[in-house]
């Protein structure tokens, strides 16, 4: 039986992708943060949560030494853990972008370091969970596109790092959903950074609150995710990059449009938001 390590799995895609893939064959470890949490997975088959924060070195080196003693070893790592923060990029403070950074991006490299002799046989797998806001870049999601960015960057680097190191049985892969229907808009609404002192202020406050609206309405179920981990974990040869979303091939013609386009495209999509 394949083992697999999932972190974020409390919720949303983490908690989808556990769950499909327990039912259709593989062990899961799933990561949960918090105590209450563990209750999630209790009596769950083909599941076990491991209670860690990605943040925290001697967490996660516990969850290693862990799994080595159980499993001797993984056959996929999926770094899912994530939050998003709203608001103008020069007024969200150090702290919260600090914040976003290290269960962003900081979480997902110390998580695979750690991991990576863990894993082992022929083809095993590292699957970082980005976002096509990791290259579709609009106001008012700064430390969330950032983010992301540096993910794809870091799976970009990794991937062939291995490659030229002969470690060719590790495959590096990036799954990059648009809007899923998670719990991340509410969290999102709810820690929206607004400085009323800030000359962004009334357009933040307008538009910020009226894209996560839209973009709500318009998410799809978590299990599209799911089922684009499972196909990357049960090929033989999976792609490194899997754009998840209804709208797909939009995302894939947005992102070959000069930057100047999408600036503009950018400004006219946001002022339909701006209140007078």
């Amino acid at each position: 039986m394949r083992k697999v390590l999932i972190t974020g799995t409390s919720s949303g895609i983490g908690r989808a992708t556990a769950q499909f893939l327990a039912e259709r064959g593989y062990f899961v470890y799933a990561g949960v943060r918090q105590k209450a949490h563990l209750q999630i997975w209790e009596g769950v088959k083909n599941v076990k949560a491991m209670l860690f924060d990605v943040r925290r070195d001697d967490e996660i080196n516990q969850v290693v030494e862990q799994i080595k003693t159980e499993a001797g070893g993984l056959y996929a790592l999926v770094n899912n853990a994530g939050i998003s923060n709203w608001g103008p990029i020069l007024d969200i403070p150090n702290e919260v972008f600090r914040d976003n950074l290290e269960t962003n991006l900081l979480g997902p490299i110390k998580v695979t370091r750690a991991f990576l002799p863990l894993l082992n046989g022929n083809s095993a797998r590292i699957i970082n969970i980005s976002s096509v806001s990791g290259k579709l870049i609009f106001p008012f999601m700064g430390p969330y596109h950032v983010a992301k960015a540096a993910l794809e960057a870091f799976s970009d680097t990794l991937r062939r790092e291995l490659l030229i190191n002969e470690m060719r049985n590790i495959k590096v892969v990036v799954v990059e959903p648009g809007s899923v229907a998670t719990r991340l808009w509410d969290r999102a609404e709810a820690t929206t950074v607004f400085a009323p002192s800030s000359p962004f202020y009334q357009t933040a406050l307008s538009v910020g609150h009226a894209i996560i609206k839209q973009e709500r309405a318009g998410a799809f179920p978590p299990e599209l995710v799911s089922r684009a981990v499972w196909k990357a974990l049960s090929v033989r040869r999976p792609k490194g990059r899997y754009i998840v979303s209804p709208q797909s091939l939009f995302f894939k013609l947005l992102l070959r449009l000069p930057d100047s386009w999408l600036d503009r495209l950018a400004y006219l999509i946001m002022r339909r938001h701006r209140r007078p």
